[in-house]
């Protein structure tokens, strides 16, 4: 046997090993960048409001795959995708997206190019099953560019609901509009997305439809903050930090009251024992202390809403979670749910996570809190008729400036009812100036 020849067969050995050294620990080499598929169904965006994400996973992947997806400037979104799935989830862009979005796995990660576009100020984007929308569109949008976007009249948003926040409008036939569900017609009304179906009569009596042309319309006129980053937000918990809750103090005090009292009898117990019980006492009380103290709470939250009254009813509930010690949270997932930041570093400090389940549906928040820091939660839903106000009271909510700074400008403050449950904001009342455009 020729040196060339042992050279090659030493060569096919070693190849051989480090295959099976790969493959016999699970998992090592079950993921290239090739069996994970991203996209953007809509092709475009706007800053602030969820976007549809489209995930495809090989189906010669060994296992289900942890997913997390992101990219500099937005959200990410974690989903567990099984081999060969498509799933569409929602995904939330801050600021302009990259070109490439950044994935992980339990095995690895990669990037893949997108080349989703921003809208601009001047265009609407609609997405449409019912055919010709020229007349239709310059009617909804006045002086305005519109940008169509077909969808399959079987299944026009795939997904949940929330992951299509972008449409400016979203145009239906009659088959299409009855598989809407009236939770699917709130979450779209929310996001403030026109809602028009081509049909012969009103769809229900619930809803002010308005008919126009062949279409009947629905529109949501919803007003206040749309955007991702909104410092104003946070003045209900600019005010210096309360610290423990009261009853964590006064469990405290109670802690430490009875070892003073145990420790008082230590001391006039006249026996040759009493410093080495006085000591045992001190240890005990400083383990009990520990284990209690880490039983606590870490972190403190408030909530309220601002109710706007009109031809519909606004509920924008706002929640504010603070820290008193660094932690890790989770806030469950809620129809309308979205985190309004005070700043982009906030984003790029807390590892803000939408948590997803299998079928793309939005589960929890995750995210990371120094001690001090704080996050905004915002929870829009749009009624159909206005509840009864009810007695009003004098003004005491701390929502009370937001309301007057992201609201004021189309509202009028009315006063304020009183918590709807203990612990939270009284609810800010306010009613639209004229009706929305």
């Amino acid at each position: 046997m020729t040196l060339g020849r042992l050279a090659r067969v030493f060569k096919g050995m070693i190849r051989a090993r480090a295959l099976w050294f790969l493959a016999a620990i699970p998992g090592l080499a079950t993921v290239v960048p090739a069996q994970v598929q991203l996209s953007f169904p809509l092709e475009r965006y706007r800053v602030g409001r969820y976007m549809p994400i489209r995930v495809r996973v090989a189906s010669d992947a060994a296992a289900p795959l942890d997913l997390k997806i992101g990219a500099a400037g937005s959200f990410r979104t974690g989903l567990t995708v099984v081999p060969g799935a498509e799933i569409v989830a929602p995904f939330l862009p801050v600021v302009d997206l990259p070109s490439e979005l950044e994935w992980s796995t339990q095995q690895g990660g990669g990037r893949a190019a997108v080349a989703p576009r921003p809208l601009e100020d001047d265009e609407r984007l609609v997405g449409d099953v019912a055919g010709d929308l020229d007349i239709l569109a310059r009617a909804l949008f006045p002086g305005l560019r519109v940008v169509t976007v077909h969808l399959d009249p079987a299944k026009p948003l795939p997904g949940p609901i929330a992951a299509w926040e972008t449409l400016d409008a979203l145009v239906l036939d009659e088959s299409a509009a009855a598989r809407l569900q009236e939770g699917e017609l709130k979450e779209l009304l929310a996001a403030s997305t026109v809602v028009a179906i081509r049909t012969s009569r009103a769809p229900n009596d619930l809803w002010p439809w308005r008919q126009l042309g062949e279409y009947w319309v629905l529109r949501p006129g919803v007003i206040g903050p749309r955007a991702a980053v909104v410092p104003a937000a946070y003045v209900p918990v600019q005010r210096p930090a309360e610290g423990w809750p009261a009853a964590v103090r006064r469990q405290a005090v109670i802690i430490v009251f009875i070892f003073s009292i145990l420790l008082c009898g230590a001391a006039l117990w006249r026996s040759k024992w009493a410093a080495a019980v006085a000591l045992l006492l001190a240890v005990m009380c400083l383990a009990a202390l520990h284990a209690w103290r880490g039983r606590q709470q870490s972190w403190l939250q408030s909530a309220g809403s601002i109710r706007v009254r009109g031809e519909l009813t606004q509920d924008d509930r706002w929640t504010y979670r603070r820290a008193i010690a660094p932690a890790n949270l989770q806030l469950k997932w809620t129809p309308g749910a979205k985190p309004v930041l005070f700043s982009r570093r906030q984003l790029e400090a807390m590892d803000l996570t939408l948590n997803c389940g299998p079928d793309g549906k939005p589960a929890f928040f995750s995210f990371q809190l120094p001690r001090g820091g704080s996050i905004a939660f915002l929870q829009r839903t749009v009624l159909p008729a206005a509840p009864s106000a009810g007695a009003l009271m004098r003004p005491e909510s701390p929502l009370r400036p937001v309301a007057e700074e992201l609201y004021g400008d189309r509202a009028t403050l009315m006063g304020e009812l009183p918590p709807p449950a203990e612990g939270m904001f009284s609810t800010v009342l306010m009613a639209v100036k004229s009706a929305a455009p």
